[in-house]
């Protein structure tokens, strides 16, 4: 639980980095998004950690554990599996045009992209981006766990979902709202 507050804290920091400085500009509005889906996913885990008891959920999924030298061979493995599947990606996008939208504050609403702006893109995307995302699915796939009882489904369904959200962005384009 430690390692994970803690990531939230410096989530917090970062979310006040970035709504200064995107304020008044056109991407404040991702910043925005990805913020409240963030807040409304940390209250999820909050009220499922209030409410329910951690037995019913923690063998699906257990989100608040501390990292341990164990892990980082998953960490590793993880790392490798995402720059094998962004190869195999960006390929693709090369005969198709775009296959993943990934927000970038940088790109939309600024003119120059200098060494900072892609440190914050970075810090956009791992820790408010992500962070977002992933505290949705693990909400997500606990709420599904205890009202199915299915394994298979609670795991893949918000995978699946989150995936098409990606894949339907990618084809409609930021300006399409």
């Amino acid at each position: 639980m430690r390692d994970y507050l803690f990531f939230n804290v410096m989530t917090i920091l970062v979310i006040a980095h970035m709504w200064a400085k995107t304020y008044g500009k056109p991407t404040h509005g991702w910043v925005s998004f990805f913020t409240t889906l963030w807040i409304v996913s940390v209250l999820g885990i909050v009220m499922i950690k209030a409410w329910m008891r951690r037995e019913a959920w923690s063998d699906l999924v257990d989100f608040d554990e501390n990292l341990r030298h164990e892990h980082l061979t998953y960490m590793l493995g993880g790392l490798v599996a995402i720059l094998v599947i962004s190869a195999v990606f960006g390929a693709i996008a090369e005969f198709a045009g775009g296959v993943l939208w990934v927000p970038e504050p940088s790109r939309y609403g600024l003119e120059t992209y200098g060494v900072g702006d892609a440190v914050d893109d970075v810090l956009f995307n791992v820790t408010v981006v992500s962070t977002a995302e992933e505290s949705l699915k693990i909400v997500f796939t606990i709420a599904l766990w205890l009202k199915l009882r299915h394994r298979w489904i609670a795991t893949y369904a918000p995978i699946a979902v989150w995936a098409l959200l990606h894949t339907y962005r990618a084809y409609v384009g930021p300006g399409w709202w």
